[in-house]
């Protein structure tokens, strides 16, 4: 069911408008109003709350993460645009009363997205992400994670554009998925704006300058971490749940931003494998969790 989903949500939902941040620590992230044309700085923090394990074991389970992010965005003659971003998240899954090899995870990666305008209406997109994604008690080398797309692009009028194109996702331990991909970007008035990936948000620009910006989200969270082999057989898990979430964004300066959000994951699952084939599968409650961003554009 869950990769139908995530199926869905790519052939869907792709954003071309990448700026500051919404909840957590991913491509989705990059979701807002306005470029910001030179490099950002943005540290946060996030906490899932401890829930019970309601199948597959015993016990309590929650996340603390911290994540550092440097961004670079550029655009050249009103023409190419590119937004490049490397980054470091650590993750500590606390687990009460429940025995697991998957305690504290590190995880490096690099996004890039380009886009190109052909005319005043069409344009070519591309986007890649290589991750690696490891427990600390395995070689984060192991860990690499990869998805990598491209497509056409069309702008209806200044407020409204939308794309389609295919990606590549290599999935840790399992074979390479093809999907097709799309976005939808619309600016619906000088306040409200949809904006499209792994999810959907709206976003409301208070003011209508930017210095006020509250959201409302929902995202399909995946994450495969490599484990620690079983002799000579590698293990992974996948950590997957449905985000909703709504939070702010300040403007402090035209340089210093916060950033605060409230989320509720939801079905959430720990799937393991080993040498290749399901070995498990935990399955957690729904989690209250809180995000928090500090940022600055230089």
């Amino acid at each position: 069911m869950k990769k139908c989903i995530l199926i869905l949500f790519f052939a869907l939902l792709y954003s071309n408008s990448f700026a500051q941040v919404l909840a957590g620590s991913s491509f989705f992230d990059e979701i807002a109003s306005d470029w910001h044309m030179g490099f950002t700085a943005d540290a946060s923090v996030a906490v899932s709350v401890p829930v019970s394990i309601s199948s597959g074991g015993d016990g309590d389970m929650g996340v603390y993460q911290t994540a550092g992010i440097i961004k670079f965005q550029g655009a050249h003659k009103d023409r190419r645009f590119v937004n490049l971003d490397v980054g470091y998240e650590y993750s500590y899954f606390d687990f009460s009363n429940f025995e697991s090899n998957l305690a504290s995870a590190d995880k490096t990666f690099a996004r890039l997205f380009f886009q190109q305008k052909i005319d005043e209406n069409w344009s070519v997109y591309t986007a890649v992400m290589g991750a690696f994604n490891a427990s600390q008690s395995a070689s984060l080398s192991d860990g690499l994670n990869f998805f990598g797309g491209a497509g056409i692009g069309y702008a209806f009028n200044e407020a409204l554009s939308a794309g389609v194109g295919v990606a590549a996702y290599r999935r840790m331990d399992r074979d390479w998925m093809a999907l097709p991909m799309g976005y939808i970007n619309w600016t619906i008035n000088k306040h409200l704006s949809l904006r499209s990936f792994s999810g959907m948000a709206l976003i409301y620009d208070v003011f209508a300058d930017g210095k006020l910006l509250l959201n409302f989200s929902f995202e399909y969270v995946s994450n495969y971490i490599r484990l620690s082999d079983a002799g000579s057989r590698k293990r992974s898990v996948r950590d997957s749940y449905y985000q909703v979430a709504a939070g702010g964004t300040y403007n402090i300066t035209p340089g210093l931003y916060i950033s605060a959000s409230v989320a509720g994951n939801f079905d959430r699952e720990l799937n393991y494998r080993t040498g290749g084939a399901k070995s498990g599968e935990v399955e957690i409650d729904a989690a209250p969790a809180f995000f928090g961003h500090i940022g600055y554009k230089f």
